[in-house]
């Protein structure tokens, strides 16, 4: 099996104003920013804050309210 690769160094991710809601309540509201090309970001958050949801969201396996 022949498997992907990426060079992590070159992926620029840019999130803009990003909502999702779950039975009327807000997860994610107006949230926006930029994940460098080649930086190391953490996503630090109590617990329901929506931190799956957001990674979730970036890898396309969601898709946000607005």
């Amino acid at each position: 099996m022949k498997r992907k690769t990426y060079a992590m160094d070159s992926i620029e991710i840019s999130l803009e104003d990003v909502r999702k809601e779950y039975n009327k309540k807000q997860v994610i509201e107006g949230l926006s920013f930029r994940f460098l090309a080649g930086s190391k970001t953490a996503v630090i958050a109590p617990s329901g804050a929506g931190k799956t949801t957001l990674l979730r969201i970036i890898l396309g396996l969601e898709q946000p309210d607005g």
